[in-house]
């Protein structure tokens, strides 16, 4: 499916601008490669994808193509599905500066516990 029927299909008529479920797929094929490049908004590549480390570089990839940074409160809201990042980067674009969010001060990246969390991951016991 190409860029545009992408949107029509999936977003058109929503507030959610043209370019970010555009450049979020694109990132996120960049990252992960085949055959991710037909990314579904239903999708979540923390499911099925085993590699913790590969789910936080996916999310710092995001981050940085974006200019944005998901603070660990909000790591916890979205669901790892493709429109739910979409959505939570719709609400950041859209914010005025002075309403973004800021990260909360961590010794780890909150999409890392996060993929430990989605993968099941406990620790050293």
């Amino acid at each position: 499916m190409d860029e545009d029927t992408f949107y029509r299909t999936f977003y058109k008529g929503t507030a959610i601008p043209k370019e970010i479920p555009i450049r979020l797929r694109k990132a996120w094929a960049e990252e992960l490669g085949p055959p991710w490049h037909k990314l579904f908004p239903q999708d979540n590549p923390f499911q099925v994808f085993p590699d913790d480390l590969d789910l936080t570089c996916l999310m710092v990839a995001t981050e940085r193509e974006f200019g944005v940074v998901f603070p660990a409160e909000d790591v916890e809201r979205i669901d790892g599905s493709f429109d739910s990042v979409v959505q939570y980067l719709a609400k950041q674009v859209n914010a005025s500066p002075n309403d973004r969010k800021r990260p909360s001060p961590r010794t780890r990246h909150p999409w890392l516990d996060r993929a430990m969390k989605w993968a099941g991951w406990r620790g050293r016991e």
